[in-house]
């Protein structure tokens, strides 16, 4: 609940000064200054005086405690009985004598009134209540007053339970009387009601019937509920419902609410006053009928129409023509050279902004009627648009005729006709003859544009003179003849064929085709040499192109490029399509280097090729590089014919025989693969399946899945080999075994041979499944169990398959025999798996075959080591603010490629945060995590995050600084100073308490403020913190202060601003007269001296914060 409490100090000076009193305000400004506050009811409300309520720790703790000091201490339990508190045994009334805290006691029976007899009050009193109220109790007529030098100034009737202001016979409740009812005085009289702005009043909960207000400002709040009828400025009385606004009866202050007609000529004199219509429709106010009309719906103007359909529109209809339809901008004197001014700028009003190239600065529009609309786009116009950067002051002008552009002037003052980027002061372009036409008289048939020496131009017949074509008729050089170009260009125009020509058919233009002939005047393509060789040379080289006659078999005619240095053909191309490049062709060769037939076929060495390509020769080779050391080659040789050869040197690892079998791609391109299938090394070993055979092998057959197959063939089959090396070995297909010849007989495994095993089938889809396979982890006691049918009893080799699919698993069968019937078959598997999904494991076994599928899942990951301590953290945590971008990387060891679903784990310590660890999987070995932090800290200090993961734990610790201090608001203007500041002698125990709100808990690093005005203080604020919410500020004051009057501070800390302002004292002012009289060093203070039985006594006060005292008015005037 909000308590208004009634300084009697302001209610006593006041009164003394002024004659006016104030209820809730230190400086009344009429006879009576009432604040709100519910004067009348049944309120249960608890008046009293509470003084400052401190347990007795607080009251140990005080320093510069001034005497007669007063507190009620509330708690003996805090604190000790000793030193300044060594008094405090129990609750109660203390007051400081200088030393200590003195009990304020009154003996038994003892009167403790302070009125028993008339006294002085000889400086300013304060009676701080606090929660407790202060009675005065009386049932006399005038049983309380306060008088001032005009009179009693408040006066309370016990007897009739009225109050006086101004009289001490009060007829009602409340009685104000006028302080000088008659007279000339300039001091105000008057009430004054409470000020509220809308929004309060709105706010405002079971107010009392009739209770009354001024509403000083309608910005806030809305027109609705309560507050329905508040509509302007003004008093309004509550009639239990709404506030009512309260009309003069004087006069009625709305002048339009019926139509009237004016009596006389009219003047409203505003001054410095604004005069507002505010309305909401179309033609919300007019004058005479649509000569000016305001359109407040579209915030329009309109002269001659009620409807305009612009921010300003003018309309003349049918006023006769003249100056009833011209629109007039006159300029007088100074006024002179009126303007019509289109501005143009980005942004706001406010905030204005620079045009950028190409904004339209403004437009004036020619609009005709037309198809029974104005269309702007159809008319003449005049637009500028802008052209600088911003800066710089560059515009253009474009003239439209028929919304089209006709002329334009460019920044540089260009104009151009015809074009949008003249060139010249005038540039005219047109695709017409007779684009430009000057008629001043001079005009005449073949006259030419001349000018003077002035630059006046006019037309002038042409001087007479001979033509200047030189080529009219024909004639003979007499000499020699140059033409000098420099950098100017000689052109003929011919479109006739054989234009220009030189020798008859020596050189020929052909301007018809565009074509040059040389040995020919009827050029059959750009170029056209006819009659012979074409020759390039330059220094000591000439190359000819020459046609001839005779070719290559099947060929009448050929084309050749021949090396006149050496006179040797190098190329002949035949009209047949073959082409002979290379060595010394003499006419009609046809073998040369390389040969190139019609019929697709390639020869070297060959003018005959046999195929495709034909090469003649000994060898023919591929190398690596050129050069004598390269060695890296490979070659056919054909020089013995009866055993020609395939032959690699620099093949240090083998020759190697890769296939693909590809259906993309040549020679290696990318998305071929080809298998090595054999390789062969220097050594004489032979490969299959392997490039790198045993040394100790001539032949090392390699395959994980693939087997050996020997020649097979029956007994008969056997015996007719012929010859039968030893070592000769074969598969007896009647025998079902490997058999080899031993010089003398053929031996093998066939003896004792077991019957082969076999299956009616086999069932891998329902196979027994044991153990868990998980990525990277060596399978252990995993095996999956095969059911068959029809075992025949045989026996079989057992099996090892590898896995495909996840790689790295073996499923292996140990040896054995298939039972008779119905069986099963455990296969083994091991390895360790190369990553999660499904490995699948080929069976083939008893002429059955079927696959073996197991699910590879992520191993639980595992890591040796965390280490929490060499942590890398990123971002900055602050207390008080959301992290924002703030991570940690821990790093690890020992992982097993297992997963893990991540962490989340809060803070202690400072709490507020969150690390955040999404889920995956550790690395093979050493790797890192990232943890995510984030969350708003508590406070300053240091956040831990306990991590588990993995198998193991630690401790991850980020600091958190604390924030910057900051504060919603200060107070300077309610500031509590204690000590007092004398001129011209230092500062002792003078300090100023500032309170704040808002505080946010962060740090400050004090202040340290020099004194303006009276110069010569400093205030000091020691570092510290503000408290999380409102809190106070002390500044030390020291130094000696230059003079008296107001010492102001500039405070500046937590983002706050505002200025501490401390009087400084002079020596007491000496009273020589009565009256009220200011201090000649303090405009805030003044004194009032009295004669009172002879004997002068003086009195001073001082005003408050932010004001002066006045002489003249005899009053503290708002500075």
């Amino acid at each position: 609940m909000k308590k208004n409490i009634i300084t009697l100090l302001a209610l006593t000076t006041s009164s003394l000064v002024f004659s006016q009193v104030g209820i809730n305000t230190p400086t009344p400004t009429s006879t009576m200054d009432i604040a709100a506050k519910n004067a009348t009811g049944k309120s249960t409300n608890i008046d009293g005086l509470l003084i400052p309520r401190v347990d007795r720790e607080r009251a140990q703790s005080m320093t510069g405690i001034p005497v007669s000091n007063l507190i009620y201490v509330n708690n003996v339990a805090t604190g000790t009985q000793t030193g300044q508190a060594k008094y405090i045994d129990k609750n109660g009334y203390y007051y400081f004598d200088g030393s200590n805290w003195i009990k304020l006691t009154a003996a038994a029976g003892t009167d403790t009134s302070i009125y028993n007899q008339d006294g002085m009050i000889l400086a300013n009193r304060t009676v701080q209540t606090g929660p407790f109220k202060l009675n005065f109790d009386t049932t006399k007529q005038s049983g309380i007053n306060i008088n001032t030098l005009k009179g009693t100034a408040f006066s309370v009737d016990g007897m009739s339970n009225r109050v006086g202001m101004g009289t001490t016979a009060p007829y009602a409740s409340l009685h104000v009387a006028a302080i000088e009812p008659k007279g000339t005085s300039t001091l105000p009289e008057g009430v004054i009601m409470p000020n509220v702005d809308r929004q309060r009043a709105q706010s405002m909960v079971n107010a009392s019937v009739s209770t009354m207000l001024y509403v000083d400002d309608i910005t806030t709040g809305t027109q609705t509920g309560i507050a329905i009828n508040i509509d302007e400025k003004g008093y309004y009385y509550f009639d239990g419902s709404v506030w009512v606004k309260l009309n003069s009866t004087a006069k009625n202050l709305n002048l339009y609410n019926s139509d009237g007609a004016l009596s006389d000529n009219r003047i409203v004199t505003q001054n410095d006053k604004t005069l507002s219509f505010t309305g909401n429709t179309i033609d919300a106010f007019s004058i005479d009928g649509n000569t000016f009309s305001v359109d407040a719906r579209n915030n329009r103007i309109g002269f001659g129409t009620k409807t305009p359909q612009s921010l300003f529109e003018i309309v003349a209809d049918n006023k006769g023509g003249n100056a009833e339809n011209n629109f007039y901008f006159k300029g007088y004197g100074s006024s002179k050279e009126p303007a019509l001014i289109l501005a143009s700028a980005n942004g706001t009003e406010a905030i204005p902004a620079n045009l950028v190239n190409g904004d339209n600065i403004g437009s004036i529009y020619f609009s005709p009627r037309s198809n029974d609309i104005f269309n702007v786009s159809t008319g003449s116009a005049i637009n500028s648009y802008y052209r600088g950067d911003g800066v710089s002051l560059l515009t253009d002008l474009i003239f439209k005729t028929s919304n089209a552009e006709r002329l334009r002037i460019d920044p540089a003052g260009n104009i151009g006709i015809g074009t949008n980027a003249p060139t010249t002061k005038l540039d005219v372009r047109s695709g017409t003859q007779g684009a430009l036409k000057i008629v001043d008289g001079t005009q005449g048939v073949d006259k030419v544009l001349t000018s003077d020496a002035n630059g006046v131009a006019t037309w002038k017949n042409i001087p007479a003179f001979g033509s200047t074509n030189i080529y009219n008729s024909n004639g003979t050089l007499s000499g020699n003849r140059v033409v000098n170009q420099g950098s100017n260009t000689l052109a003929f125009n011919s479109t006739a064929a054989n234009g220009f020509s030189v020798g008859g058919t020596n050189l020929s233009v052909d301007g018809t085709n565009n074509r040059v002939g040389i040995g020919t005047i009827t050029p059959a393509s750009k170029l056209h040499v006819d009659g012979g060789e074409s020759r390039f040379s330059s220094g000591t080289s000439a190359w000819a192109l020459s046609p001839t006659t005779g070719g290559t078999t099947g060929s009448s005619n050929s084309f050749e490029i021949v090396d006149r240095v050496k006179n040797i053909r190098r190329m002949i191309f035949n009209d047949n399509g073959d082409v002979t490049l290379g060595g010394g062709m003499s006419a009609n060769n046809v073998a040369g280097v390389l040969s190139v037939r019609s019929g697709n076929s390639v020869g070297i060495n060959t003018g005959a090729p046999a195929s495709t390509l034909d090469i003649v020769g000994n060898t023919f080779g591929l190398r690596k590089a050129s050069g004598s050391g390269s060695w890296d080659n490979i070659w056919l040789d054909v020089n013995n014919a009866y055993a020609p050869s395939i032959n690699a040197a620099g093949a240090e690892t083998g020759l190697q025989f890769k296939v693909g079998a590809n259906t993309v791609g040549t020679y290696g391109d990318t998305g071929q693969v080809i298998t090595t299938v054999a390789t062969m090394t220097p050594k004489g070993n032979v490969g299959i399946g392997t490039e790198t055979p045993a040394t100790s092998a001539i032949l090392d057959l390699t395959s994980t899945n693939k087997g050996f197959l020997p020649p097979r063939m029956t007994t008969v089959q056997r015996d007719a080999l012929n010859p039968k090396p030893a070592g000769l070995m074969i598969y007896n297909t009647d025998l079902n075994c490997m058999q080899y010849w031993n010089t003398s007989q053929w031996r093998g495994d066939c003896s004792g041979t077991t019957t082969p095993g076999t299956v009616l089938s086999l069932t891998c889809t329902s196979a027994t499944n044991t153990g868990t396979l998980a990525s990277g982890t060596i399978a252990s006691n995993v095996a999956s169990t095969i059911p068959y049918t029809g075992g025949n009893g045989g026996s079989h080799g057992g099996q090892a398959v590898a896995s495909t699919g996840v790689t790295g698993l073996t499923a292996t069968l140990s040896a054995g025999s298939f039972v008779n019937g119905n069986g099963t078959l455990t296969y083994i598997i091991t390895g360790v798996p190369s990553g999660i999904g499904t490995a699948s494991f080929a069976i083939n076994i008893g002429g059955k075959t079927c696959t073996i599928t197991r699910p590879v899942v992520a191993a639980t990951g595992i890591v040796s080591s965390l280490n929490c301590a060499g942590a890398t953290n990123a971002g900055t945590l602050t207390g008080g603010t959301a992290a924002s971008g703030v991570t940690s990387t821990i790093s690890y060891t020992g992982g097993n490629a297992g997963s893990h679903s991540g962490q989340t784990v809060s803070s202690t310590g400072v709490t507020g945060l969150t690390a955040t660890l999404s889920g995956g999987n550790f690395a093979n070995g050493n790797g890192t995590l990232t943890y995510t932090i984030t969350g708003t800290p508590s406070a300053a200090g240091t956040a831990n995050f306990a991590i588990n993961i993995g198998g193991q734990t630690c401790t991850l610790t980020r600091s958190v600084n604390a924030p910057a201090g900051s504060v919603s608001g200060i107070n300077c203007a309610g500031a509590i100073t204690t000590g007092t500041l004398l001129a011209g002698s230092a500062a002792s125990g003078v300090v100023s308490t500032i309170s704040y709100t808002g505080g946010n808990g962060g740090s400050h690093s004090g202040q340290t403020v020099i004194s303006t005005g009276v110069a010569g203080l400093t205030a000091t604020l020691t570092a510290g913190s503000f408290a999380n919410g409102n809190g106070t500020l002390t500044y030390t004051i020291t130094g000696t202060p230059t003079s008296a009057g107001p010492a102001n501070f500039a405070v500046n800390i937590g983002g706050k601003t505002c200025t501490l302002s401390i009087p400084v004292e002079v020596t007491t002012y000496v009273c020589k007269t009565e009256g009220l009289f200011p201090d000649p060093n303090n405009t805030m203070k003044y004194y009032r001296c009295i004669r009172i039985d002879g004997v002068m006594y003086q009195y001073f006060w001082t005003c408050p914060q932010g004001s002066h005292y006045d002489p003249i008015q005899q009053r503290c005037i708002i500075d």
